[in-house]
């Protein structure tokens, strides 16, 4: 498609035949946004043109995201008190058992943050409830009238029935409030609405609350001020942390408001950010200072988000959020849940994920260009192309590398710290014993057995490939090789770790790193989260994450077959090797470190061995079940440390392992 006139030309094409079909720019491998059924509109600048391929089943650009799917069609609830009704579960009210038999049943399952989404919902409930009270400091609306702001937190009761015909319940946190119909009302609250409201005149949207500014306020305003608040079963307590007044004050004087922390927003005008409304977390900024991280799925203890971030705020590690309170409820028999978690604010320019995948796609395209160009051109000028392309290739390599062994300086550092003495047993720590052995033979047992089944699977569907027969022949041998490496863990130094570390858990901050989200795993019980394991493990995620961003580069649409996309393989690999051994001397360095007693004590690459054969086990579990196309990103890894634990005569060849192995 070409543009020859000296001004730009817009251009509707009837594609309707292709719909879903996703065009892909081939000079740069762009993926352009989905063909639909409406005509498809394209802006070519002047003597231009766009050379473009149809793919199927190709996943358009990240930034062209659908927004979160609406009910097709809202129920209306006729209010003529306030919500009250629906949050105190001591009334039999037709409002909330509407609600309950068909609202929720429908709207829970759609929510992204519902992870019982295998299993058959058999019924919902509040299981309790209360209303946030609103001052004039959180709000612009009137606080009286019809069209008042009401604030509910509530947490629903779901009963599930899984494959084996057993029932469990699950518990969610679902804060409810009203966004009234009005010019100006955005688009979140209608999408993730429950249903329509009525009173008298007034129209609006029963909704998570979480989409609205004020709840975001109100919770702040809240914590500040540290109310305990009655329930409809027991109470909900507003713990700030012993620094947050210091925050809430304003400078005394001009001449130390350079040094003091960010006031805390509380002016009712403060601008709120939704960073993730739709993940296993609800997470939002307020005027760019404070994040509330809205606990979804809720679990009775101690939540290890709140316990990590409360001992690391108050040892003084500096590279992750400080935490400013905690949003808990306690029911009438005593038994606590955490429901949301507030810290300070790290400005920053992203995740390491996207900052990852954004340097490769970026680097590696222009060095596949040049390095092309090299081969393709002037034999007399080759030397010195050949030498300003090893350079080039250099210069990008270290500048990717710079921030990689930032994240292993940060790791490594953390390590130490939650290795230090302390008079919490939560944390300190202790050596490995069989009880600690078994535990982790069995979750690579139970990963790897699951594993090996599902690429069984595969390969019958999809053909014989080598890697795959390969690593079925040796199950056995796979297995035994764990639990060796388990047994040889005993007397290892065990603490407290991120338990969930990847790239995707980094911010990138003034080109530093600062490590958040120290939940550990959703899916494992909360006890397992804060249980102490060996620091390896997250030296492991994170490994497998490096690999990880090298396999999403070829699994894009860029990679197109031939002799381009050998060269863009090579520069990947190179990539990989070389980050994966920058970020491991960087952590090696930051625990072997002057004062660091417990270093040596954490360095055991049989061990790191044992964490990288369960976490791709787990991946490739993941991929089956989620996107069997990207399989081969995790096969590669399992691939790759079975080689390392097998011997060598049994191991097939492969390039070279930046953790040594067989050639």
């Amino acid at each position: 498609m070409a543009n020859l006139p000296r001004a730009s030309r817009a251009v509707e094409l009837d594609l309707a035949a292709y719909a879903q079909g996703v065009r892909v720019e081939l000079i740069g491998g762009t993926a352009f946004p989905p063909i639909g059924q409406l005509p498809y509109l394209l802006t070519l600048p002047p003597y231009a043109f766009y050379w473009l391929e149809l793919r199927e089943n190709e996943p358009g650009p990240s930034w062209a995201q659908p927004a979160a799917e609406q009910l097709p069609e809202f129920t209306t609830l006729v209010l003529r008190a306030g919500l009250d009704a629906l949050a105190d579960t001591r009334q039999r009210e037709a409002h909330r058992q509407l609600v309950e038999r068909e609202i929720l049943p429908t709207y829970l399952p759609k929510r992204r943050w519902f992870a019982a989404k295998d299993s058959v919902l058999r019924g919902a409930h509040f299981a309790w409830g209360t209303e946030l009270p609103v001052d004039a400091a959180s709000t612009n609306r009137p606080l009286a009238g019809a069209t008042r702001p009401e604030v509910f937190i509530n947490e629903i009761a779901v009963t599930l029935g899984d494959a084996d015909g057993t029932e469990r319940t699950e518990r969610y946190l679902l804060p409810l409030s009203i966004a009234w119909e009005s010019a100006t009302l955005p688009a979140l609250p209608i999408q993730l609405a429950l249903a329509r409201v009525r009173r008298g005149r007034h129209v609006g949207y029963l909704t998570d609350a979480f989409t609205t500014e004020t709840f975001a306020r109100v919770l702040l305003a809240n914590l500040v001020r540290g109310v305990t608040l009655e329930a409809s079963d027991g109470r909900v307590h507003f713990e700030p942390e012993p620094h947050l007044a210091e925050l809430a004050e304003p400078p005394v004087a001009a001449e130390t408001a350079a040094v003091r922390p960010a006031p805390l927003p509380l002016a009712p005008d403060a601008p709120v950010q939704w960073l993730a409304a739709e993940q296993s977390n609800s997470s939002l900024v307020i005027g760019e200072s404070v994040i509330v991280k809205l606990i979804r799925r809720v679990a009775a203890g101690v939540h290890p988000e709140v316990e990590m971030t409360r001992h690391l705020t108050r040892i003084g590690y500096a590279n992750t959020a400080a935490l400013i309170g905690e949003i808990a409820h306690e029911g009438a028999d005593g038994e606590r849940s955490t429901l949301a978690v507030l810290q300070s604010f790290v400005p920053n320019q992203g995740d390491a994920w996207t900052w990852a995948l954004d340097y490769l796609r970026r680097t590696i395209d222009e060095l596949a260009v040049l390095t092309e160009a090299v081969s393709a051109g002037d034999g007399d000028a080759a030397p010195t192309a050949v030498s300003e392309a090893r350079t080039d290739t250099d210069e990008a390599l270290a500048g990717y590398l710079a921030f990689i062994g930032a994240i292993g300086t940060r790791l490594g550092e953390l390590h130490v710290a939650l290795a230090g003495p302390s008079d919490d047993p939560a944390f300190g720590t202790r050596a490995a014993d069989a009880d600690d052995a078994a535990f982790w033979t069995a979750r690579v047992d139970e990963e790897l057995a699951r594993a090996l089944d599902h690429l069984a699977a595969w390969q019958a569907a999809n053909g014989p490939r080598a890697e795959v027969g390969w690593l079925l022949s040796q199950r056995d041998a796979l297995l035994e090789a764990a639990r060796e490496r388990a047994q040889g863990g005993l007397g290892a130094m065990l603490a407290r770790v991120h338990g969930d570390f990847h790239l995707g858990q980094v911010l990138v901050a003034q080109g530093d790193a600062y490590l958040i989200d120290f939940e550990g795993e959703p899916s494992r019980p909360v006890d397992e989260r804060r249980r102490k394991t060996s620091p390896l493990r997250d030296v492991a995620g994170l490994v497998r994450s490096l690999d990880y961003v090298v396999g999403a580069m070829r699994q894009g649409p860029e990679h197109v077959a031939g002799p381009a996309q050998e060269r863009r393989d090579q520069l990947l690999e190179r990539f990989r090797n070389a980050s994966t051994e920058r970020f491991l001397e960087a952590y090696a360095a930051a625990i072997l470190a002057p004062g660091s007693d417990d270093g040596a004590c954490m360095l055991d690459l049989d061990l790191l061995d044992l964490f990288l054969l369960e976490k791709a086990a787990y991946e490739v579990n993941y991929e089956a079940a989620n996107r069997p196309t990207w399989l081969p990103i995790p096969l590669a890894g399992l691939a790759r440390v079975a080689r390392r634990l097998l011997p060598a005569d049994v191991a097939p060849p492969v390039a070279r392992d930046p953790l040594g192995g067989p050639p």
